[in-house]
């Protein structure tokens, strides 16, 4: 149960969220209708004619001015409703939520390898600090950290899918039809996304776990004849969670944002590949939709951290 004053913070972050989410959205819609292309001109056919495309813009609302639009789009908005798909005809919320698991099952999977390569990383590279430990993650953590998602992701499905035919080089198994070979299916693209965020768990604990080793209740502790694993395993982690739910909220939010080409590189039917589709179609509410999804994701994750802080340290509270 959550206690009075964490219920003011939920609270707090919802306000406070409420205004961020309103620039979003209306940043996105100015910047998708002032860019080039014509959804009217793709609407159209083949040999469009003046007249038709008219008559496209008039049955949208195209024609009428921007502010005006982007207003009837936030009324639709509040009352449940994400507008159809220009391209399908498809309602932009059901699009979404079909989508979503294949995206959600990335992601996680992602974290789930980035924090557990991350933990054992930092710990490791803290514990052994200047050993060959030591540098092998920290070396590893500079590189990771500078390959971007798209070319780690080519030499995986080279190697691993093409060459060596260990896993599927594209596509997605549905979660709910057989979950072994969804997380089989997924574990590329997985690995993919998390090569960064583990680069970035593994810097940001060593560095904290180190400056809790050389504190001075750690050295009370040694100078009482305390094992060194207690130490580390029991005194080191406690003081180090908040700093590691931190930069876990901070990976999981950068990897809602790389699934965008992740999933286009392996082909995953996910809401990041519909976002760049809809993009290029112009597609503009299918753009919207998955835009203030993937902000209410991160909003979800912030929100989710600030209570973590006072479940780590009641001092929060």
């Amino acid at each position: 149960m959550l206690s009075r004053n964490r219920w003011r913070v939920v609270r707090r972050r919802i306000l406070q969220a409420m205004p961020t989410l309103a620039i979003v959205s209306f940043i996105s819609f100015i910047i998708l209708h002032i860019g080039p292309g014509d959804p009217a001109l793709l609407l159209a056919g083949e040999f469009p004619t003046e007249e038709s495309i008219a008559e496209i813009r008039a049955l949208y609302g195209f024609d009428r001015p921007i502010l005006v639009q982007y207003a009837s789009w936030v009324w639709q908005l509040l009352q449940g409703d994400l507008g159809r798909s220009l391209q399908s005809d498809e309602p932009v919320l059901d699009l979404i939520l079909n989508r979503l698991p294949a995206t959600l099952l990335i992601v996680c999977y992602a974290m789930v390898i980035a924090f557990v390569g991350g933990s054992v990383l930092g710990i490791a590279a803290a514990a052994r600090r200047g050993g060959a430990v030591d540098r092998i993650a920290t070396g590893f953590a500079t590189l990771a950290d500078a390959l971007p998602y798209f070319w780690v992701a080519m030499l995986l499905v080279s190697f691993l899918a093409l060459d060596w035919r260990l896993f599927p080089a594209t596509g997605a198994v549905p979660f709910s039809d057989d979950p072994i070979e969804a997380i089989w299916a997924a574990t590329l693209p997985a690995i993919a996304l998390s090569i960064s965020g583990i680069a970035q768990i593994t810097r940001q604990l060593r560095a904290a776990m180190i400056e809790v080793l050389d504190s001075p209740f750690v050295r009370t502790l040694r100078a009482k004849g305390l094992s060194s694993r207690a130490i580390l395993w029991k005194h080191g982690m406690k003081n180090v969670g908040v700093t590691l739910i931190t930069v876990v909220g901070l990976v999981f939010s950068g990897k809602i944002g790389g699934t965008l080409l992740t999933e286009t590189v392996f082909a995953i039917p996910g809401t990041g590949s519909a976002l760049i589709t809809a993009a290029i179609n112009k597609d503009y509410f299918v753009v919207q939709g998955i835009i203030m999804m993937l902000s209410l994701f991160v909003f979800a994750v912030n929100l989710a951290v600030d209570l973590l802080y006072a479940v780590l340290d009641p001092r929060v509270e």
